[in-house]
């Protein structure tokens, strides 16, 4: 329920394209936040629900409150002195419905206290009634699609390898020093952790339950053992994911001494309550923000002493949601291997070990600037501005860090070259659509058969005092312009890869009263392909003039 400090430059150059996306695909939904924005209650915020979502943006849905976000405009954010006022503040400024007890508990006196009037009331039900007619709510059970979705059709054989695809998809391999991956099944192997064996862990944080029950969720450790049938997998939970002071290994070491290579499971946990059962061992979630981006608890201390009391290579899998400095980790020339797997859901397990034994490459690159731990000392939480020092993203940051935005490795190697464009000047006036086409070769000149994922970078070159006067000085080093996932490329394969570029959506620049320009100037649009080291190589990049 934070006050969160928003510049007009950075509200539409970072934080509402997503919501802009969204409604471009027919979102017929809106929540709004607990937060304040720039000192206005967001379901009380006009300006943003009235003013731009339905006059400027032209949405017909309906918007929703956060649950309880009504009363807590009076009682934590004390915007309103009373709840019929909150609720008015609410209800005028385009909340439509209330996940909550504001609304049906003051309404009514806001009404006869002429704090609202009958006719906003009467808008606000009509959004609402058309979100029911929309789903069909209304109509006949036969002439509704929704009534014919009979039990056995949820989680079925093709609903699961849906969730392990995206499973499959999603995992980054971070670190992969001497090809310490795929593994080998003649190696002696051991697993440790807790979230080895955790099927909840793997679920994440608002997850529905797995159609035939945790039960038939597979564990990792699981997986593995499946996979290795006829061979003993040593396993050994090490410690929990949350927990302090001094803790027995020595399970663990006997499973790392047994093993030529330890898989070891650590990260975070959104598990949470469920289903009535509050689980301590919750590191991130709703209501719970990280103190700390480094490894919760004590699993940095059983890496340490896999490290210093066996010989054991280790291979580290993370199984969390917001990134961790794991620089120690990193630094550590035992740990032979990093993939980060985040929450990979009830497939999870099957995927994560199909993955480290070569069944599939990993293939995704990161979403998310992975920083340093001593970066969250720099920057109060809720100054939201981008641009202020150190900097927020792989746009704005000022700091190194410890693995950027959109680095990700594959057991194979790909090279990107012959990029071009098909033109290399145009004029702000033109009337262009998709009208750029930039293109470039990607080889898979590795070993294996593998997904690839190319990312196009844009960055304006031309700062000059005119440009600083309107946009401030801190322009964006780099922005994601488009990307593109080339699926399965065999050893040896190359492709053409291209992408179509609007260049009234795609090059443009937000000035400091939040205004969308097409900029005179250059335009370097690029590639790169990771490389080990948190790097990057084989670039590509072509220049466009726009006069």
């Amino acid at each position: 329920w934070f006050d969160a400090e928003v510049t007009s430059q950075d509200m539409v150059d970072t934080y509402l394209p997503a919501f802009q996306a969204c409604l471009a695909s027919k979102a017929r939904g809106i929540m709004c936040s607990y937060n304040k924005l720039n000192g206005v209650p967001m379901c009380g915020n006009k300006e943003y629900l009235t003013e731009l979502l339905r006059d400027s943006w032209n949405y017909t849905g309906h918007v929703v409150s956060d649950c309880g976000a009504v009363e807590n405009i009076m009682k934590t954010q004390r915007s309103q002195p009373t709840l019929p006022r909150a609720s008015a503040m609410a209800i005028n400024a385009g909340t439509d419905m209330d996940c909550g007890s504001g609304y049906s508990e003051s309404l009514n006196v806001s009404l006869l206290m002429n704090l609202t009037s009958e006719l906003t009331l009467n808008k606000a039900v009509s959004r609402t009634l058309l979100g029911r007619f929309e789903l069909g709510q209304f109509d006949p059970p036969e002439m509704n699609p929704y009534s014919k979705i009979a039990p056995d059709t949820i989680g079925t054989k093709d609903h699961l390898n849906i969730s392990k695809t995206a499973a499959l998809k999603s995992f980054v391999l971070l670190k992969n020093e001497n090809k310490v991956l795929p593994l080998s099944k003649s190696h002696k192997i051991g697993v440790i952790g807790n979230s080895a064996n955790d099927s909840l862990i793997l679920m994440g944080s608002y997850a529905g339950h797995p159609a035939h029950g945790y039960d038939a969720v597979t564990t990792p450790v699981e997986a593995i053992q499946t996979l290795l049938s006829g061979v003993t997998v040593p396993y050994a939970p090490g410690c929990w994911v949350t927990g302090e002071g001094s803790w027995d290994f020595s399970d663990a070491l006997q499973v790392a001494e047994e093993s030529d290579i330890v898989i070891v499971f650590a990260g975070g946990s959104a598990k949470g309550t469920r289903d009535g059962v509050t689980h301590f061992d919750t590191t991130e979630k709703e209501s719970m923000d990280r103190h700390s981006i480094s490894m919760p608890g004590l699993q940095q201390d059983l890496i340490d002493a896999i490290t210093t009391q066996t010989n054991a290579t280790i291979v580290l899998v993370l199984i969390n949601g917001g990134p961790l400095a794991i620089e120690a980790a990193v630094a550590n020339k035992r740990v032979g291997a990093i993939l980060e797997a985040w929450y990979p859901g009830q497939m999870g397990g099957i995927a994560v070990a199909e993955t480290l034994f070569g069944i599939h490459s990993p293939s995704g690159r990161l979403p998310v600037t992975v920083y340093h731990a001593n970066y969250t000392a720099m920057i109060k939480n809720t100054n939201m501005h981008m641009r202020d020092w150190p900097g927020r993203t792989h746009r704005f940051l000022q700091v190194p860090v410890l693995f950027p935005f959109g680095y990700g490795l594959s057991y194979s190697h790909f090279v990107y070259s012959n990029m071009a464009s098909s033109r290399n000047d145009y004029n702000i006036g033109e009337k262009l659509e998709n009208e750029i086409i930039i293109s470039l070769d990607v080889t898979n000149d590795g070993d294996f058969v593998s997904d690839h994922v190319v990312i196009l970078y844009s960055q304006f070159q031309l700062v000059n005092e005119e440009y600083v006067k309107e946009h401030g000085s801190n322009i964006p080093k780099q922005s994601v312009v488009s990307f593109r996932r080339i699926e399965q490329m065999l050893p040896g394969d190359t492709m053409r890869v291209r992408f179509n570029i609007n260049a009234r959506q795609d090059l443009t620049l937000t000035t400091l009263t939040g205004e969308k320009r097409q900029q005179k100037g250059k335009w370097l649009l690029f590639t790169q392909a990771p490389i080990e080291g948190a790097n990057f190589a084989s670039k590509q990049s072509v220049v466009i003039v726009s006069e």
